[in-house]
């Protein structure tokens, strides 16, 4: 599996490799539903998106939905071309926090 969350202090951060689709999605909300709290920050990692579709993107509104409900917010770092077109494209970008962080292809 290519998702990883790590916890520090009242901050979590998502690294995600590889495909965010279909394919992967189920997989990574049984992940995230057991490591996810919507009660701190979530900085999420998506250097290593190689591919996402509309159920990749599903997923990261949903867990931008529970955090706002729940008075925190998402970060999204999308250095790759993919996550980058993908959430623009889907104007997700407008309800969540968006930077660039490391390279950029």
């Amino acid at each position: 599996m290519a998702i990883k969350m790590v916890t520090e202090n009242e901050k979590s951060l998502l690294s995600i490799d590889g495909e965010l689709t279909i394919y992967t999605a189920a997989e990574y909300k049984e992940y995230l539903v057991e490591n996810f709290s919507s009660e701190q920050s979530l900085e999420v990692d998506l250097a290593g998106i190689e591919e996402i579709d509309t159920c990749g993107l599903q997923l990261l509104a949903a867990m931008s939905k529970q955090l706002s409900d729940n008075g925190n917010e998402i970060n999204i770092i999308a250095s790759s071309d993919a996550a980058k077109d993908a959430l623009e494209t889907s104007r997700l970008m407008t309800h969540m926090t968006f930077s660039t962080k490391g390279a950029e292809a």
